[in-house]
């Protein structure tokens, strides 16, 4: 079989994009959403769902002095990024919670408002993606991160208590080469003196360079007993040879 030694798939950006499922206040689109879910549970795949919490008509009310930022994501043809054109905090609030409720609500497989065909629970949610490197995925502070991340972790517990959440990965926390130039928005420590650690089931982390300097600091937080996860793998660019082939 094609995807037999397949088990888990965390699609990037992935369907869980409040921009294409909900593009007009109050309408809602799962047709996308619903055909992968539908195509990947055919092959007995699990999902790992990234949660964006931003669309253009919540953006547009109170987030216009961000920068505006085109769609096409990547040097080569084709490469597409369905995000909003900006990425603050959710604007309103109350509408990305009742956006977030139908979502977990349709996947799990509670038989309350659950996608036709639904062959399996949808439990593992990961909010946002690399918050502290750059704008590409959010334009905000710690604070405005942590504020979605509570927000995302009570609405999703609210809607089904057995979901798993997944805090996005955030490549600067741990990592040496925070400090020599690389862009990053914000320390993402600060993240965790805000309390983030009561807002999160599973550590994600990208990249394997610098785990052990990870496990080290988080142990500050009282985080170092959650699981960690490596949701995309390999070295960074300047990292020494030995290290990349690890």
């Amino acid at each position: 079989e094609r995807y037999s030694y397949l088990s888990w798939e965390r699609a990037h950006p992935g369907f869980a994009n409040w921009q294409e499922i909900e593009p007009r206040k109050g309408e809602y689109n799962w047709e996308n959403i619903d055909r992968y879910v539908k195509t990947t549970q055919e092959k007995d795949i699990q999902i790992l769902f990234t949660v964006w919490p931003f669309t253009d008509w919540d953006q547009e009310t109170c987030n216009l002095h961000l920068e505006w930022q085109p769609n096409d994501w990547g040097k080569d043809p084709g490469d597409f990024l369905p995000l909003a054109h900006r990425k603050g905090k959710p604007c309103d609030m109350e509408a990305y919670k009742e956006f977030l409720r139908r979502l977990v609500e349709r996947y799990d497989g509670d038989g309350s408002g659950d996608m036709p065909g639904l062959r399996y629970t949808i439990k593992y949610w990961e909010i946002g993606n690399e918050p502290d490197l750059g704008d590409a995925f959010f334009q905000g502070s710690a604070e405005d991160y942590f504020e979605i991340l509570k927000v995302s972790y009570l609405t999703i517990k609210k809607a089904d208590p057995t979901a798993v959440v997944l805090i996005a990965a955030l490549p600067c926390l741990g990592a040496e080469w925070k400090t020599k130039g690389k862009r990053h928005d914000f320390n993402p420590e600060e993240i965790f003196e805000l309390g983030a650690a009561e807002y999160f089931d599973i550590l994600n982390m990208h990249s394997l360079g610098h785990a052990k300097n990870l496990k080290n600091l988080l142990s500050g937080y009282n985080v170092s007993d959650k699981p960690i996860w490596v949701t995309e793998p390999g070295g960074l660019g300047d990292f020494k040879e030995p290290v990349g082939a690890e």
